[in-house]
């Protein structure tokens, strides 16, 4: 057997990455350990949030499988930080943890050119710092083009609840065990890394007079290619811990898994467990816990805000401390998972591996956490390992041009302490890159390496000839204080709708053809023209950056020699960036460094100056 691409692993990563590949016309493989489970949801089932819907769009943008099956699988949707500007707006949708994965797997049964395999994969086909493809614990050995491993929590993944432990990737689930060790032979350095979850709960002992229901905002899109169909509504609802709660979660600390048991402790800054905010916020007894459902078809409850690896017996106590739950039954505990990672300064932006050929890594075995995280990396490692498979140059996504380019510049950049979770304070470009316009950033760049095919970007091209149209007439019609009685002559359309309390289906009346944008179309308009200013802010510090960020610098580029910094050669020779705009971004390299480095790059090994070739 011989495929363009392999893909290990089938979750969100995998399953993102399999997709894009074979519709790029690869010949695609994707092995998962067990079929049932791709596209799991083994945290808490929502998709969405800050930072992490800006991915979901990005992927869909370009392609991806994770915003459309959001949309039919979605049960209850918010937009979150409503009280604050456009650059921090995020979708989130509470979704069906059980028709997420049928439906994504659905959708892969039916992609042309990829083939689903289940075999449990112990190892890698190589020779010297080639990789050539997979071998399974039944002794099958598979040969690829490319290789993607999107392992998650799997290698040699060992779960834990107190002193209690055993080998797992999930509850229920084989770890993965013989990569590792592979990977090690290759020459990578490794870490570990642990995450942790939440005890499942049955509703029907939840006294929901108690709790607080959240507010739904119907109707929400998580895809420009389909409208959203939910299969039904659930309702979330909130409660809090208190004074006892957390008392009783100090009592029992010295219980934790990460205290009893030889566990690693380094987990998730962003989403730390009950135990752990005990210990930061000693003099906080109220935290915040979201009844978040499962699904429509079961009464399992997600409490959100309550991960916990204390025994069993002391989860259901701490539970029972909270108000709405003190007669609440766990159908599940909560427990926690370390697992190997691969440090990912040794990827490059494509996220191939510098020093292996033909090996890519997304997920969690480069160190992040979060479903969405792990998506957008596995759409970018697939695109470069069909277009490597099938001899074309790579494509990537920088740091300018989205939220993708963020995420990947600060894994293959900056040494991590812990879990990566991409946040939308990460961007320094976050108005830009909002949720609602990542459809008309990246859809030609998309489009331009057939990543999209021409009916899809005749849909994108549509749809941006008629929010244009919308833009011009706002700049062309004058309206009259007939229609808005706090002007005092007419004024251009534009410049009314940059007040606050108008909004664009205001103007509807004398500009028809607002009518025929959809709801997020219409936000997109008014957002450039009552931002404006803001805008043409960060775009000229873009246009800056992009200079830098554009130009490439050779892996085999030859530091030593130069006038440079010690501090700054040491970072530069490990790191190896691929562009002079993320060699600016690393410790210890200052803009003396650059300059060198720049003028280095412009005359080339030759010496002659080459920056007309730039």
């Amino acid at each position: 057997m011989s495929y363009d691409v392999i893909v290990v692993g089938a979750g969100h990563a995998g399953c993102e990455a399999a997709h894009i590949a074979a519709k790029l016309g690869a010949k695609t493989l994707l092995i998962t350990s067990f079929i049932d489970t791709v596209a799991l949801l083994p945290c808490n089932p929502a998709i969405g949030g800050p930072g992490k819907s800006q991915l979901v769009r990005e992927i869909d943008a370009l392609g991806g499988l994770m915003g459309r099956v959001t949309n039919r699988s979605y049960i209850q949707a918010r937009v979150l930080n409503k009280s604050k500007g456009p650059a921090v707006w995020a979708n989130r949708a509470q979704v069906d943890k059980y028709l997420y994965p049928s439906e994504m797997l659905n959708r892969l049964s039916q992609t042309k050119n990829l083939e689903l395999m289940q075999a449990h994969v112990n190892g890698l086909l190589y020779d010297q710092n080639t990789v050539y493809g997979v071998k399974t614990e039944d002794g099958r050995h598979i040969e690829g083009k490319t290789v993607i491993l999107t392992t998650g929590t799997f290698l040699e993944g060992r779960i834990y609840i107190s002193s209690w432990s055993k080998p797992a990737g999930r509850w229920g689930e084989f770890p993965a065990t013989g990569i590792s060790e592979d990977l090690k032979k290759l020459g990578f350095s490794m870490g570990r890394f642990n995450t942790g979850t939440t005890p499942r709960i049955d509703e029907k002992t939840i006294d929901y007079s108690k709790a607080t229901i959240q507010e739904n905002d119907p109707g929400l899109s998580f895809s420009f290619w389909e409208e959203p169909n939910p299969p039904g509504y659930k309702p979330v609802y909130m409660v809090r811990t208190n004074a006892r709660t957390m008392a009783l979660v100090r009592e029992n600390i010295n219980l934790t898994a990460s205290r009893a048991s030889t566990m690693v402790r380094v987990g998730p800054r962003y989403c730390p467990s009950i135990e752990e905010k005990a210990v930061w916020f000693p003099e906080k007894t109220e935290h915040l816990i979201f009844l978040e459902p499962v699904g429509l078809g079961t009464s399992e409850i997600y409490p959100n805000g309550l991960a916990i690896s204390l025994p069993v017996d002391i989860q259901q106590k701490v539970l029972r401390t909270i108000e709405g739950l003190e007669e609440v039954e766990i159908i599940r505990p909560g427990y926690t998972v370390d697992y190997d990672m691969v440090w990912p300064m040794q990827l490059n932006i494509t996220l191939e591996a510098k020093h292996v050929k033909n090996l890519f890594l997304a997920g969690q075995i480069n160190g992040t956490t979060g479903y969405e995280e792990a998506a957008a990396q596995g759409i970018i490692a697939g695109i470069n390992a069909a277009l490597k498979a099938l001899g074309e140059p790579p494509f990537t996504i920088l740091r300018h041009e989205g939220f993708i380019g963020t995420l990947i510049d600060e894994l293959t950049t900056k040494e991590l302490a812990e879990p990566y979770r991409m946040l939308t304070s990460r961007s320094e470009f976050r108005m830009i890159h909002r949720q609602d316009n990542a459809i008309w950033r990246l859809a030609e760049k998309a489009h331009s390496r057939g990543i999209l095919t021409q009916a899809e970007y005749s849909k994108v091209q549509e749809r941006k000839t008629k929010i244009d149209e919308v833009f011009n007439k706002l700049k062309e019609t004058s309206v009259s204080p007939t229609y808005f009685p706090f002007l005092k002559q007419p004024v251009k359309a534009e410049t009314v709708l940059r007040r606050p309390e108008v909004h664009l289906g205001n103007m509807e009346q004398f500009i028809p053809e607002i009518a025929v944008l959809s709801d997020e179309e219409k936000l997109t308009v008014e957002i450039e023209v009552k931002y404006e200013g803001y805008l043409q802010k960060e775009m000229s510090l873009l246009s800056s950056i992009k200079k830098l960020e554009n130009l490439n610098i050779p892996q085999d580029f030859q530091y030593d020699g130069l006038p440079i910094s010690r501090e700054a050669l040491d970072v530069l020779k490990k790191t190896k960036p691929s562009t002079l705009g993320q060699a600016s971004r690393l410790a210890g390299v200052h803009m003396s460094d650059l300059a060198v480095i720049l003028s280095a790059l412009r005359k080339g090994s030759s010496g002659k100056d080459r920056s007309s070739s730039q």
